[in-house]
Order: C-alpha cells, then structure tokens, then sequence
C-alpha cells in the first residue's frame, strides 16, 4: 500500500488487478507530494523542493546538506513486519546527512493477508518501530499509523486451511483480525515513550475515512486506495503530524 505514494508496485507501474486508471500512479505522487513535498528515489541525489514551503515539512522530511526537505519512499508492495525489519538492518536504513525527522509506519496488513495471526502481527509491529526508534536516535520521531480497512475477503479461501473458522470454513473478513491489531496499537504507543522518552511518537488513525460503502470510491480492489483513496490519507496523515507536532501546517487542496 505505501509503495503506491511513489505511483508503482513492486517497482513497476501498477497492473490494472488494483484496478487503477493509466494516470492514477501519477495523481497519488502529485497528491503526496502537495502534502509533504517533493518524492525523492532511494539514494537518488536529484531532489527538488518542495511544492509548499510549510514549518511541518522541516519536520517531516530527511535533511541534505542544503537543507532541501523531501520525503522519502521506503514501502516495497507485498511486506511483512519481518521483511521490513531484514531491510532497514541489511542497508536500506536512510544513511545520509542529517537523520530523519519523523517516520511514517504502516506495517501488517500482509503480515494478515498471508495468515498469519494478529498477535505475532503486533509483535512484528513493535520490532520495526523499535528499530527506527534505537537506530534514528533522539532526531527521530514516529507516528505509527494504524493498520487500513480491507475488504478483499474473497483472498481469505486460499488461507484455509489453516486459518478456518470453528466450522471448518474460510474467515469472512480479515476485519475482525485487523480490528486486533488496531486495538492494541494505542498499548504500544505507550510503552514505546515510556522506552524512548526523548522522542515524539504518535498513533495515527486514518481508517475511518474507508468505510466498506465507499469502497469501490476510494479502494476498488478492496485493498489498495486508488488516486481519491490516497488525496484523502494524505489530507488524514497531514492532520495527525500538525498534532503531533503542534507546529502550524498548510493543508492543500479540496478536503471535501
């Protein structure tokens, strides 16, 4: 899903199975980067600046040495808590003058999506933020963002066995598992400032602006929000930093 702020899966344009318009890949990139600036590849060095010049985007964004903010795709399609954890310990961890202001985590959904259970999803959870947390230093920040609505349940009959219900059949939903996951998140966030006191960490939650009516709007595969889908997260996301900040914060474009 965060892959898409950079208009690709898996590092390709996206296949019309996420049932996207030929343009949509650069309509997310535009939208995310009215909110936050302008995209930067990993490890590219052709950074422009940012559409907005905001007191946010000093927060949000890596530093260079000119003090060009930017932000920074780091999502690859199809991760789990334990590939994300192998990549950031295995080198793709930003490593570049200056540390990151605030990272942005959301992480699970296909830890769910390929069985396995909520709770060992919420401590796959713990081990990545920790990390970012440990390795980014008093300079880093999160804001750990809960975990989105998905509505794909077609994909739970490939699941069992043997995640089945009592009766022997598929799951209906992967609602209720994600519903787990969310719960426990607000425990999380807690301990993880009682265990780093010195950084800012936060819970987003942007859910809510899914729900399953408008689904075929804003996520017509059931899973992966389309253009409408990811205008309206960024709006969401962009909200929840100005409060974890409390730093003044230019919203653009039509919140409606």
């Amino acid at each position: 899903i965060t892959e898409a702020w950079d208009g690709t899966s898996f590092g390709k344009p996206v296949k019309p199975s996420r049932m996207w318009a030929a343009s949509e890949g650069n309509e997310i990139r535009e939208a995310f980067s009215k909110q936050f600036g302008s995209a930067s590849s990993f490890g590219s060095s052709a950074v422009k600046p940012p559409l907005v010049k905001s007191p946010l985007i000093d927060k949000l964004v890596f530093k260079l040495p000119r003090k060009r903010p930017f932000h920074q795709v780091l999502g690859v399609s199809g991760d789990q808590t334990h590939h994300l954890l192998w990549r950031m310990q295995n080198g793709e961890f930003p490593s570049m003058d200056g540390s990151p202001r605030i990272a942005v985590m959301m992480i699970g959904t296909n830890n769910l999506g390929r069985g396995m259970l909520s709770e060992p999803t919420v401590e796959g959870i713990i081990a990545c933020a920790r990390y970012i947390l440990q390795r980014g230093g008093t300079q880093m920040h999160l804001l750990l963002s809960e975990l989105l609505p998905r509505y794909d349940s077609h994909k739970l009959e490939r699941l069992c066995p043997p995640r089945c219900n009592q009766s022997g059949k598929p799951f209906q939903s992967f609602m209720p598992a994600i519903q787990k996951v969310n719960a426990a998140l607000p425990g999380v966030v807690e301990k993880l400032r009682v265990e780093f006191p010195k950084q800012l960490i936060s819970l987003s939650s942007c859910g809510t602006i899914f729900p399953e009516k408008r689904a075929e709007e804003v996520m017509p595969d059931k899973l992966h929000p389309n253009a409408k889908g990811h205008t309206l997260w960024a709006h969401c996301l962009s909200k929840q930093l100005q409060n974890m900040t409390n730093t003044q914060w230019y919203i653009l474009g039509d919140q409606s």
